[in-house]
């Protein structure tokens, strides 16, 4: 996506760690300051692994989602002219429902298991080696990219990495 609309739009990488610079008083300043850089490119701040800014609230996340929603939603966004990319490992339901509300969410996209026959043409196009379980049905991406971790013995038994 960034390499292919590098022309239109600038990309900022925000990590999830620093979630709290999006209520920062210096925030404001920044944008505008990038707004004025760059005056024909669509601003994304794009955000890895969001749970912490996207999962319901809680008192240890409570102001994160509060300042992504001014930001995309509120009248700060439309200052700023601010869109925002979340990747996340959770499920749909344990997303703060004010997230969810009709006209917050542009979309989102369900990245789940590839087929046996996508797997095989990911592998081809990277010129990786994959040669897929037969009896499975549903690979990840990274097993596509990383065959090694589908040789491991006993593969569903393990817990984290």
């Amino acid at each position: 996506m960034v390499a292919r609309l590098a022309a239109t739009h600038a990309f900022y990488v925000l990590p999830v760690g620093n979630d709290g610079a999006l209520a920062t008083p210096e925030l404001v300043p920044f944008w505008v300051g990038q707004n004025t850089q760059h005056p024909d490119k669509v601003k994304v701040l794009v955000m890895e692994d969001a749970e912490r800014v996207l999962l319901r609230r809680d008192a240890d996340n409570q102001n994160s989602i509060s300042a992504l929603l001014n930001i995309a939603d509120g009248l700060m966004g439309r200052m700023l002219r601010l869109h925002l990319v979340c990747s996340l490992n959770g499920k749909l339901d344990e997303i703060d429902p004010a997230i969810l509300r009709p006209g917050r969410l542009r979309s989102f996209r369900r990245f789940g298991l590839l087929s046996k026959e996508t797997a095989v043409a990911i592998a081809q196009l990277r010129g990786a080696s994959f040669e897929p379980e037969s009896e499975r049905n549903g690979f990840t991406l990274a097993e596509v990219l990383n065959p090694s971790v589908v040789k491991q013995p006993n593969r569903e038994a393990r817990i984290g990495f």
